[in-house]
């Protein structure tokens, strides 16, 4: 499944914090997953220190339907690989010369900037 034309777009974004949610939501598309993170709902998780942490915690609070058929932490290593793929992509673009340290920033600096 690809990643939306809207989803897509947002990965033009000036904004780290955006970029990221936005590189999470493509992420979910592309795995088959119904699902978006809103800015709020974003923030509210990069309170977690560790990002697959959070991810987890999503998982649990909100789609725990899914742990039935998947192990947690596989799920959350795949959500977080797929989502750092898509900012490596991003980091290799011409255009995003400000933004080559995306590729492997932890959303604690993000939450950091945001506050």
């Amino acid at each position: 499944m690809k990643c939306n034309q809207i989803e897509y777009s947002q990965l033009a974004s000036p904004d780290r914090e955006e970029l990221h949610r936005a590189a999470y939501n493509c992420a979910f598309c592309e795995l088959g997953l119904r699902w978006r993170w809103d800015l709020a709902t974003f923030r509210e998780l990069q309170r977690i220190p560790r990002e697959t942490s959070g991810i987890r915690a999503y998982l649990e609070r909100h789609q725990p339907h899914l742990l039935n058929a998947y192990e947690v932490g596989f799920l959350s290593d795949l959500i977080y690989e797929t989502k750092q793929r898509f900012c490596e992509e991003l980091s290799q673009r011409p255009d995003s010369a400000g933004l080559r340290d995306m590729e492997r920033s932890d959303w604690s600096v993000l939450a950091g900037e945001a506050a």
